[in-house]
């Protein structure tokens, strides 16, 4: 993806690709919405395509889409995001989870960092499935590199923090999104950084009526509103901690949510207010409501203990 903004010719991914930066009209074209910071230009979603197809397969035991579509997957999906890891071991910068126009405002930001660490764990397993072991190798060692990336570049004081360039201005860089790290088995749920990380997220961006928390700390009213998705994650992160005090924490929010659709026509809201809680944003919501509700309902009956992937040691 190339384009001009102010008169300068930009690069977005750089490399043949096949997953959108942003979405597709109906016909399947790409889109990708403009404003006067220029377009959204997103890597998170290679991984999380990757992430999706790992858990179909898993699922459904249907290889079919991946034995057809394998060349695809592997050279215009997976190895683009290695093309796209850089110098520090974290993915390019881009416009990522909370879609920040792309012009002096992409960032490394953690959550695509580990939205690819997820995403190329899943397809090294597909690899290694299609007796494609060099992949797999391949696969398995950048996520090694990235997760490495991740805590030498974007951990302070055992906080895990949204961004790099956040943290190197230490200003504006709690951001619920890096929830996932712990919630996939990245690293640790139960580590230090596990710990400092989700008690910083609670301390700093718990809602005032005690129960959910915004999505960061340096936007405005949308994102300093209580986010049901953040809410939801946080719940499945708190659970694979293992403490007992954790786990009623994350009941606690899966009841809220659940009290609120059921007082609300049964449906799941993008934002509860700040004040009041009442139900705001875009409802209903799909993946960000109904579908981030059945993974940690899944998440919560399953009742496994996390592991680490993809030959992480914790």
């Amino acid at each position: 993806m190339t384009f001009e903004h102010n008169g300068v010719q930009q690069t977005g991914v750089g490399h043949d690709y096949q997953i959108s930066v942003c979405r597709y009209y109906g016909n399947g074209k790409e889109e990708s919405d403009w404003d006067y910071n220029g377009p959204n230009v997103e890597f998170d979603g290679f991984g999380l395509f990757l992430w999706s197809l790992g858990e179909y397969v898993k699922a459904s035991g249907d290889t079919s889409i991946v034995q057809d579509y394998w060349d695809t997957i592997k050279d215009k999906i997976a190895d683009v995001l290695v093309k796209l890891i850089m110098p520090n071991g974290m993915i390019a910068a881009d416009s990522s989870i909370w879609e920040l126009h792309w012009n002096g405002q992409q960032k490394q930001y953690t959550y695509t960092s580990v939205t690819a660490a997820k995403g190329l764990c899943e397809a090294a397993g597909l690899a290694i499935s299609l007796t494609d072991s060099q992949n797999a190798t391949a696969w398995n060692n950048a996520v090694q590199r990235i997760t490495s990336g991740i805590k030498d570049t974007v951990v302070t004081n055992n906080f895990l923090a949204q961004s790099v360039e956040e943290l190197r201005d230490n200003s504006g860089y709690v951001d619920a999104s890096v929830i996932e790290a712990f919630r996939w088995g990245l690293f640790d749920p139960a580590g230090i950084i596990a710990k400092t990380t989700i008690q910083g997220l609670l301390d700093e961006l718990t809602v005032p009526n005690g129960i959910g928390i915004a999505r960061n700390d340096d936007g405005g009213a949308y994102d300093s509103a209580e986010w049901v998705f953040m809410d939801l994650r946080l719940a499945g992160a708190l659970r694979n901690s293992g403490d007992p005090a954790d786990k009623d924490k994350a009941d606690l929010l899966i009841d809220w949510i659940t009290a609120q659709a059921i007082n609300n026509m049964g449906l799941i809201s993008e934002l509860h207010t700040r004040e009041g809680s009442k139900y705001d944003g875009s409802p209903p919501m799909v993946g960000f409501g109904a579908g981030a509700y059945m993974i940690e309902l899944w998440h919560r009956e399953n009742g496994a203990a996390p592991t680490a992937p993809c030959r992480i040691r914790w």
